[in-house]
């Protein structure tokens, strides 16, 4: 009877496991596809009427914001199943940018994804899981949002010590969309 009862412990650790990780590659792919669409839909708006937008992202609160004249645009709620950070010199939850008229971003950066945890905040050893880089072409004017993936186990300590993004640190990250 014990044994039965282990052998039915064991596979339903391993029933578990295998929907956390069909959980965090389904909300993955959502996420990889609400934010393109999210920025190209921002970027075309702009472009079309000229006018600057400001975006906030306020990662703590897994929301991203387009704002202009001071009022909501359009919010794009990220999933709870990761937490975010954003490396502008230093790690960073809150971000703001703006959208310029030419529908490209004021800035390049990128958006790192981890595992999400009980504790608030990112920390120093938690697992790099994607990160999204956030770049333009002046002579396209348009936003390019690019999927990295770790090659291997990528802390967030490492990520504050490069100096690169994921597209020019080829032996830590792999391009997977973009």
């Amino acid at each position: 009877m014990l044994i039965v009862i282990a052998i039915i412990g064991i596979l339903v650790n391993f029933g578990s496991l295998s929907i956390k990780k069909q959980t965090e590659s389904r909300d993955m792919l959502r996420l990889q596809n609400e934010i393109g669409d999210f920025f190209r839909v921002a970027a075309k708006r702009s472009f079309e009427i000229g006018k600057k937008y400001t975006v906030k992202f306020k990662l703590d609160k897994k929301i991203i914001e387009i704002y202009r004249n001071k009022k909501t645009t359009n919010t794009l709620d990220l999933p709870n199943t990761f937490e975010y950070g954003i490396k502008w010199g230093s790690f960073k939850q809150t971000f703001n940018c703006t959208m310029k008229s030419e529908g490209c971003l004021s800035r390049e950066f990128t958006m790192y994804i981890f595992d999400s945890n009980s504790i608030v905040g990112i920390q120093s050893t938690q697992e790099v899981k994607y990160a999204i880089s956030f770049s333009r072409v002046d002579h396209i004017k348009y936003l390019y949002v690019r999927e990295y993936i770790p090659l291997g186990v990528v802390t967030s300590e490492d990520i504050i010590t490069l100096n690169k993004s994921p597209s020019e640190n080829t032996e830590i990250f792999k391009l997977v969309k973009g």
